[in-house]
């Protein structure tokens, strides 16, 4: 049980966070044009978390301990800058 409400706990909190980025776009509170690299890439991460936060939780419901596996392996999805590695590892130009 633990680990879906951990699990819901996260959800919510990506919930939050899309939430918040929505409402400062609209109120103007940040530049039209101004993107920050690693919030674009959050943004661009979103609504793969959202439906990784969704299965895990139901994993939990039936296998807790595999659900434990799968919330590390989500949060190393979101925090690698996979792009910027692969750019690394294979020498490609360009932006992310």
């Amino acid at each position: 049980m633990a680990v879906t409400v951990f699990g819901l706990t996260l959800l919510f909190v990506r919930l939050m966070f899309a939430v918040m980025v929505t409402y400062s776009r609209r109120e103007g509170l940040r530049a039209p044009r101004e993107d920050d690299p690693d919030l674009a890439d959050a943004r661009r991460k979103s609504p793969t978390m959202l439906v990784g936060y969704g299965i895990t939780i139901v994993i939990g419901l039936v296998v807790p301990v595999v659900a434990i596996g799968f919330y590390f392996a989500l949060a190393i999805f979101l925090v690698m800058p996979f792009r910027a590695v692969g750019r690394e590892l294979f020498g490609r130009g360009g932006s992310a």
